[in-house]
């Protein structure tokens, strides 16, 4: 099965939540203002939209109960509820490019500053104080994360690919 949609502005994250969809769409100049847009297959996206917190953000996860933001620039990541309003802020040092939620941990390709030296990190959240752990070395230009039970997938968006990987040490 196959759908094409045209989304209402560039998209950057998505995430699944039930039968649905949850989309980061970017606005205006380089794409720099961001709304969270509901997307139903076959049924395409709604109108309705909620704000990202200071119009920012680029990836999504859901956990099965909250949806989570990724703010590249303001390195963090928020949980939003239901209408967008932040109920919990959690402070990274460095910058999320990808994410994902495996067994109630976030798995990030994250990077410096600059966005570069990328690594697959998993961040335990639980608890006052995340604590980020490195995994592995990203070497190219990824950006976004998913895991499908046996991998994890990303894009190498230089190349406009798709690239699969594991982790030989387990996670």
């Amino acid at each position: 099965m196959r759908e094409e949609v045209r989304a209402p502005g560039a998209p950057f994250g998505i995430a699944v939540i039930g039968n649905e969809l949850r989309v980061v769409i970017g606005y205006g100049h380089d794409d720099d203002d961001r709304y969270i847009y509901r997307f139903i297959p076959g049924h395409g996206f709604k109108s309705e939209r909620i704000e990202c917190p200071d119009l920012s953000g680029v990836q999504l996860a859901f956990d099965g109960d909250t949806l989570f933001l990724a703010q590249a620039h303001n390195m963090r990541i928020l949980a939003l509820d239901v209408d967008g309003f932040v109920t919990r802020y959690i402070r990274l040092d460095r910058v999320p490019v990808g994410m994902t939620i495996i067994g109630g941990l976030f798995y990030l390709i994250t990077g410096d500053k600059d966005f570069k030296n990328l690594e697959l990190t998993k961040l335990n959240a639980h608890g006052e104080t995340p604590h980020l752990t490195s995994l592995a070395s990203v070497p190219f230009a990824a950006r976004g994360l998913t895991f499908d039970g046996s991998r994890f997938w990303t894009s190498h968006r230089d190349h406009n690919e798709i690239v699969a990987f594991t982790v030989r040490s387990g996670f």
